[in-house]
């Protein structure tokens, strides 16, 4: 039997290796919501904070951190991002 194309990339997409690495300790040992600021809240604020950095270093063309800041919407999902964009 041939195995079928995946077509359905709205609902869903495949993850890449180095993002599964990446994100491997916020799914089992550092979850937590970086917008809490209690206990748990601290490791994943710091790598939210740390890959806003990582962004504003790559796309450093813009004038002001606040433009940058700007520039970078983080969303739940596509109906919030769509709201986002439009």
């Amino acid at each position: 039997m041939v195995k079928p194309i995946y077509l359905d990339y709205n609902g869903t997409t495949p993850h890449d290796p180095e993002v599964i690495e990446a994100m491997r300790p916020f799914l089992e040992t550092d979850f937590g919501n970086p917008s809490s600021s209690h206990w748990y809240g601290i490791k994943p604020t710091k790598a939210v904070e740390w890959a806003k950095g990582t962004l504003r270093f790559s796309v450093g063309k813009m004038t002001t951190e606040a433009e940058i800041d700007k520039a970078i919407r983080s969303v739940a999902g596509a109906v919030e991002k769509l709201r986002a964009v439009c």
